[in-house]
């Protein structure tokens, strides 16, 4: 019974975490982090230098991909309806090789971001999209998606300064966990950083190659 739930949680961590999360093998963040993944815009985050540091470390015979993640929050509003949002941006492409082969295709309807043709995608969470008069059209992962509107999501920015910015919807997402998908909002990294007027991210996450050792990769 016991070996059982090892391995039922393995694969938890495996499918949910690593794969649909797009945190891979290893993820990076400050040393000594008060609130560690939790800040995007303190001196929590990782400047432009240490990212730089990051990517000089990164050689494509061991890393398979490296993503990088800035955690947002505010209030989104459109189709007379208003609600608080937290959540990501993220490196597109780099996150579709971290979730590849099972879960590149992640919404539920819609398209994912980096299949968007859209120049201010977000995602929603699906219980979120309900709010906010999102419903898919159709079903199975051909299943469209129907707005009432664009929306616009509003953010406090590092020098606390208020920034808005339309973004179009263009798929649902479920992570499995309700409170999560009431809240949750996906999007480019790029817009993210354009939204809190940042170069900041929050963490980085680095998925191997098959066969790298993974604690030989963070010593060396």
């Amino acid at each position: 019974l016991f070996e059982g739930y090892v391995h039922d949680v393995s694969q938890l961590y495996d499918r949910t975490f690593s794969k649909k999360q797009m945190l891979g093998h290893i993820l990076i963040e400050r040393r000594a982090a008060l609130y560690p993944g939790k800040g995007g815009l303190n001196d929590q985050s990782l400047n432009r230098k240490e990212q730089e540091w990051i990517d000089s470390q990164i050689t494509p015979e061991q890393v398979k991909s490296r993503t990088r993640f800035l955690n947002v929050a505010g209030t989104i509003k459109g189709g007379g309806a208003r609600a608080i949002f937290v959540g990501l941006g993220y490196d597109l492409k780099e996150g579709a090789v971290m979730r590849a082969p099972d879960y590149e295709w992640n919404t539920l309807a819609g398209v994912p971001l980096d299949q968007s043709k859209s120049e201010s995608p977000i995602l929603l969470g699906h219980e979120l999209g309900d709010v906010m008069g999102c419903a898919a059209s159709g079903q199975g992962k051909a299943a469209g998606l129907k707005c009432e509107s664009a929306f616009q999501l509003q953010v406090g920015t590092e020098k606390n300064k208020v920034n808005v910015m339309d973004f179009d919807t263009v798929g649902l997402i479920s992570t499995g966990f309700a409170e999560v998908d009431s809240h949750l909002v996906m999007m480019p990294l790029d817009a993210a950083q354009q939204l809190f007027n940042t170069q900041l991210v929050s963490y980085a996450t680095v998925l191997l190659q098959d066969g790298i050792d993974k604690t030989a990769w963070i010593n060396e």
